[in-house]
């Protein structure tokens, strides 16, 4: 308007729960998992084996809606696939992660 600078803030919220792709996949021994919360809620993150023994739980907290992200360092496991599991409230979703030594 008139030439004149407006300044704005743009805030973004996550519209859905979502678990990202973890980076990178395949790993050694670290990798990156990035998620969204879209409403308050018990968010629950879980490492599990091909038999589906729980290996790890890397977040088991209530979490505001917003991104998350957590690093798994696997370097006391062995090479091989792992499933990654968020659980958040009637939601959940599932990963398949490498890990290569």
């Amino acid at each position: 308007w008139s030439g004149e600078e407006v300044a704005a803030t743009i805030v973004t919220e996550p519209g859905a729960f979502t678990l990202h792709p973890a980076y990178p996949n395949p790993f050694n021994p670290v990798t990156n998992i990035s998620y969204d919360v879209a409403s308050n809620s018990l968010v629950n993150i879980s490492v599990y084996d091909v038999l589906g023994r729980n290996m790890e739980t890397l977040v088991n907290e209530v979490k505001v809606s917003g991104t998350y992200s957590i690093n798994w360092n696997a370097s006391n496991y062995s090479s091989g696939v792992y499933y990654v599991k968020m659980v958040s409230g009637e939601s959940s979703q599932m990963q398949k992660v490498v890990l290569m030594k």
